[in-house]
């Protein structure tokens, strides 16, 4: 609720009213997570996480992890069939059982605004010890990311992905309180709101 002051020559109203402002940029994500994506042994399928839909290839469970390995000349990965808005950035969690090696370009990450995922990539290699890895893209404009066992040999476990975006912020901008129409200011808002009312 507001306190909007309405000018109209020499009068002056105020009332309060619920105003909805145009939002900025609203950052929020979905986690994905064995469980989430309904693992078992390695498998090709598609899951639908939090309205999110994704693909994976040759992904299976291993206790409460995702294994993504290669073999038969096939890498496991996991894509977004479901466009993002953009995409801020990729966190991605190892196993902590699992993080006793160091290994180089453990897994590629794909970015693009189609679902060829070619626009930019970057490798993920992993430090032994550590089991948190934050993975930026070089732009914010990216709908659509792919993430890909990157290696010969050595199975990486993983405990989550979180895909953290931007969301569609919600905007009301107009009020009809009448037939007649003023431009108000909603009190702490930061924006300019038509606002109409019937003197």
């Amino acid at each position: 609720i507001a306190i909007c002051t309405i000018n109209k020559g020499v009068a002056t109203k105020e009332f309060e009213v619920i105003v909805v402002a145009k939002d900025p940029e609203v950052i929020t994500s979905v986690v994905v997570t064995d469980e989430a994506l309904g693992l078992g042994s390695y498998a090709n399928g598609e899951k639908e996480v939090t309205s999110v839909k994704f693909r994976y290839t040759q992904i299976g469970k291993y206790d409460d992890y995702i294994q993504m390995r290669y073999k038969n000349g096939v890498h496991s990965s996991i894509c977004n069939v479901t466009p993002f808005m953009k995409i801020e950035k990729v966190v991605i969690t190892l196993s902590k059982g699992k993080t006793g090696y160091s290994n180089n370009d453990a897994l590629l990450i794909k970015f693009g605004t189609d679902d060829t995922y070619s626009d930019y990539s970057t490798t993920m290699s992993t430090v032994e010890n550590q089991a948190v890895y934050e993975i930026y893209p070089d732009e914010e404009i990216y709908t659509y990311v792919s993430i890909s066992h990157n290696m010969p040999k050595f199975t990486v476990y993983v405990a989550s992905i979180e895909f953290v975006y931007v969301k569609e912020p919600e905007v009301v901008e107009s009020y009809d309180f009448g037939s007649e129409e003023y431009t108000g200011y909603a009190a702490g808002l930061g924006q300019d709101h038509r606002i109409a009312e019937a003197i």
